[in-house]
């Protein structure tokens, strides 16, 4: 079992208690506290489990919402859990087919069972097609235990649910023991309900940070029960995620003004990325962000979050002309091509990786530095999905620099801010943000005590890391000014607003203010 916290070790029991009473459990926590850990743990639990009563060999699913996060999910994991086979959405390995072992497999199985100091002569080349009982021979281990690693490995599949909605019945006989849905928040969609509807009995485990969503519709016809881990807050204090900088463009600035004259929604009741791409993808707008850039992260590693395909590649390429080592990268960068890049952004060798949502969820580099918000949201799951990019602790990481150039502070506070998960877990609050007309009366008291102003510019500094402890200190002691600019539904059960009733009419209609922190 991989190394747990004690955070994640209670997690956990509470998972497994809860799983005693109803099978099925949402997980709520932050992003960069260690879901993989704990889902690691899960599934060698299920899978080590010796009180199996059906006569069925115990599988684990992990489904995801894109094709692409299969990959990526299979890299974070295979640190954790026994080494993973050539599973993909597409392909089931059985665990007699040894041919098909990879090189970091390889490397995964020496690692656990030979000799540490031999590592290095598995550490072949990427092209290598070496059979692996060539490589048994080479390298002196034994073939009965890759076989019964690959027999483990066999027992879990990485699946996108857009190939299950395909290939049901080329795994009609497959009985999975546990279903994991990764990014649960997006579990809403027909297709997962069909998972329930097969598999009845299977454990369902879903994990996300946001638990919520922008059209008020909660996770219950789902899932039984919600488990929250610890606030952003808290996990901060303790010292188990990064303490940062958060600058913001200003209430009177030019970027604001034409974010506040958005008008459009897009289905999913965001702003319409047609009428964003036409406002602020223009030169003024990514001289902007490089000025920003250059003035709060200069030199540092960062991602940038961008509106579109098109709105990405400008600014990589003005940053590049700037001499910013910066690279787009976007859902039409091939596979190939999207590794490399991520493999030499990891290196250090590319400094900045401007993104359209491709990296804002299962994305794992702790050294990040910096993130950059070049593209207005709605969408409270977004911003905290993004900012959680930089918000794990790296070794020579002082803080991380929050760059909110499309003044998501204003609609959502400070990452640090409390949450509601269990009222929107239910559906008794949305994850969507008042727009900034609606919302102009409860933004004018999210300011810090600490604000820092400096001269007429478009940024102010809302944040300072030196700084953020004794705020967190303060809001736990209920001294926190910041007010949730989030929409209220009516209480299913009781008819009230949100958890608590207090309304104040600004005369552009009523505002729940229920939700102070």
């Amino acid at each position: 079992m991989a190394y747990l916290r004690d955070y994640q070790t209670d997690i956990m029991a509470r998972i497994i208690d809860e799983w005693q009473r109803c099978k099925s459990v949402m997980v709520q926590m932050p992003t960069g506290t260690g879901k993989t850990r704990v889902l690691a743990a899960l599934v060698n639990e299920e899978l080590n489990d010796k009180n199996e009563t059906t006569g069925r060999t115990r599988s684990v699913w992990i489904v995801a919402h894109r094709r692409e996060l299969v990959e990526q999910i299979k890299e974070t994991v295979n640190q954790f859990i026994i080494g993973l086979n050539r599973t993909t959405f597409h392909n089931w390995v059985k665990p007699n087919d040894v041919s098909q072992l990879t090189n970091a497999e390889l490397r995964f199985i020496r690692h656990n069972w030979g000799k540490p100091n031999d590592v290095s002569q598995l550490d072949c080349d990427k092209r290598c097609s070496t059979p692996i009982n060539k490589h048994k021979a080479n390298h002196n281990f034994p073939l009965s235990i890759i076989n019964s690693q690959l027999s483990y490995a066999s027992k879990i599949h990485v699946l996108s649910i857009q190939w299950l909605a395909k290939h049901w019945e080329d795994v009609k006989d497959e009985m999975p023991s546990l279903i994991v849905i990764d990014e649960a928040h997006h579990a809403l969609a027909d297709t997962y309900a069909e998972l329930w509807r097969r598999y009845p009995e299977a454990k369902k485990l879903g994990m996300t940070a946001t638990p919520c969503r922008m059209n008020g519709k909660g996770f219950t016809d789902l899932f039984d029960k919600l488990i929250s881990g610890w606030s952003i807050a808290e996990f901060v204090r303790r010292g188990y995620l990064s303490v940062f900088d958060y600058v913001s463009i200003r209430r009177e600035s030019e970027e604001q003004r034409l974010i506040n004259e958005l008008k459009r929604r897009g289905t999913d009741g965001d702003y319409q990325i047609k009428e964003m791409n036409e406002k602020l993808n223009r030169q003024t707008s990514i001289e902007r962000l490089y000025d920003a850039m250059k003035r709060y992260a200069d030199g540092k590693k960062g991602i940038v979050y961008a509106i579109s395909i098109e709105h990405a590649r400008n600014i990589a390429e003005y940053y590049s002309r700037r001499g910013v080592k910066a690279v787009a990268i976007d859902s039409r960068t091939p596979r190939a091509t999207r590794k490399a890049l991520v493999d030499d952004f990891k290196a250090g060798r590319i400094k900045v990786m401007v993104n359209v949502d491709v990296f804002s969820e299962g994305f794992d580099c702790p050294d990040v530095e910096f993130v950059q918000m070049g593209r207005p949201t709605l969408s409270l799951a977004k911003y905290l999905q993004q900012v959680g990019r930089g918000l794990r602790m790296s070794k020579g990481k002082d803080a991380c620099m929050l760059i909110d150039n499309v003044g998501l502070y204003r609609v959502f506070g400070l990452p640090t801010r409390e949450r509601d998960w269990q009222a929107m877990f239910e559906g008794r609050m949305t994850g969507k943000a008042e727009t900034e007309r609606r919302g102009r009366q409860l933004a004018a008291t999210a300011r810090t005590a600490d604000e820092e102003t400096i001269g007429q510019d478009e940024m102010e500094v809302v944040m300072n890391h030196e700084r953020l402890l004794t705020y967190i200190e303060k809001a736990k002691d209920g001294d926190e000014t910041e007010a949730k600019a989030l929409t209220a539904y009516k209480d299913k059960r009781s008819g009230t607003l949100g958890p608590e009733t207090r309304q104040e009419n600004n005369g552009e209609g009523a505002i729940c203010e229920g939700f102070l922190t």
